[in-house]
């Protein structure tokens, strides 16, 4: 059992426990007695409990450490999170990282029993550098003299051959050599695109894409094709004096799922990618009607590690539509930091990564409003 947010906002619980969030089960993928370490592969990803925001945290196998000292998170004895400083570098007594605390404006914390397995991170970079082994037996009697012993994380990347036993084979499966990595927030989930509405009931109407807010579209004929958004929802409303009005997804391989609600008389249907036509039937009586839909890229983002290029090209028939003169592009690392804005006057950019250090990022592309299209995370490794 793991347990999550464990945490109060003052030093001690106060009158009750907080809310304790929990996932179960686990695989040891690695561990090693000389470093101390255990990796372990979560059953549940902790992103998924409602009301938690985690943060993944980084790592460095540096095997010298900057002067501007280290913390602890742990769970002294069980307790609420407390969080240990240190204002200067650990002794490195191999193969432990040994570290004596530091005063704050809050006092000592120390760790206790209940501490074992937690991480020593740099206090600059916040990148995990070992995880809590021992320590001494003062404690709070003399938190000044008490001191923690830390397996180095460095040594537990490469130690030995057997993959069992080190960190490397799981935290660099393509061998990037790759000297740290930094934390990554969970990022916030796009939000649902708004639909396409269509009223069965007016005019014949061209239905292209990008959308524009609360679009609605009349139609009272059938025929001809209508272009929609890859992976956008297509709402289909209509008036029928008909009480056994039936809807019928066209029997083939198709993009589209269905999903009807009496309540309003709409069908909703959400296109993955395909670029082939598609037909839907409505069925009253004995009469069927048929519409089809093709479904087309807005825009595609792509990046290659051998070219070391991201690559955006925008759609022309789309981009008529959204009437964008140009477009803007932004890429954030994995703190969130922007480490390069361009715009694009054309539909087609290039844009190099050679100068970007290894790790995860995040490509934003916006019309000249400012309005977010869509984005993209790649990984760089040279």
């Amino acid at each position: 059992m793991f347990y999550w947010n464990y945490e109060s906002p003052s030093c001690s619980r106060g009158g009750s426990d907080p809310q304790i969030l929990s996932t179960s089960g686990a695989t040891i993928l690695a561990n090693n007695e000389y470093s101390d370490f255990a990796l372990l592969s979560l059953n549940e990803d902790p992103k998924n409990l409602s009301g938690y925001d985690p943060y993944y945290l980084g790592w460095d196998r540096a095997t010298s450490l900057s002067s501007t000292g280290v913390v602890g998170i742990h769970h002294p004895s069980g307790d609420v999170k407390k969080i240990a400083t240190s204002f200067n570098l650990p002794a490195n007594t191999t193969p432990y990282w040994r570290v004596n605390w530091s005063q704050t404006t809050n006092g000592f914390s120390v760790t206790e029993g209940g501490s074992s397995g937690s991480p020593l991170l740099t206090r600059n970079t916040h990148r995990v550098i070992g995880q809590l082994f021992g320590g001494s037996d003062i404690n709070c009697n003399n938190p000044a003299a008490d001191y923690a012993i830390y397996g180095q994380f460095h040594l537990s990347w490469d130690y030995g051959t057997n993959p069992q036993r080190r960190l490397k084979d799981w935290l660099d499966p393509n061998n990037t050599g790759a000297q740290f990595v930094d934390g990554i927030p969970v990022p916030e989930p796009e939000p649902d695109p708004d639909p396409y509405v269509i009223h069965i009931n007016g005019s014949f109407y061209q239905l292209n894409c990008p959308l524009l807010a609360n679009q609605t579209i009349t139609i009272n004929q059938w025929g001809g094709a209508y272009d929609v958004c890859r992976n956008q929802e297509v709402i289909l409303e209509f008036t029928s004096n008909k009480k056994n009005l039936t809807c019928n997804l066209w029997d083939g391989t198709g993009p589209f799922y269905l999903r009807y609600s009496a309540k309003n008389d709409s069908y909703t249907l959400t296109c993955t990618p395909q670029s082939d036509i598609f037909e839907l039937s409505f069925t009253d009586g004995n009469i069927t009607e048929y519409i089809a839909f093709e479904t087309q890229d807005y825009y595609t983002i792509s990046y290659s590690n051998s070219s070391q290029l991201i690559q955006i090209d925008i759609n022309e028939d789309m981009a008529r539509m959204k009437n964008s003169s140009s477009y803007k592009v932004a890429i954030y690392n994995q703190t969130g930091s922007l480490m390069k804005q361009v715009s694009m006057a054309n539909k087609t950019i290039s844009i190099s990564t050679t100068k970007f250090p290894n790790g995860i990022y995040f490509i934003h592309l916006m019309d000249n409003t400012g309005e977010k299209i869509g984005s993209k995370k790649i990984s760089i490794s040279h």
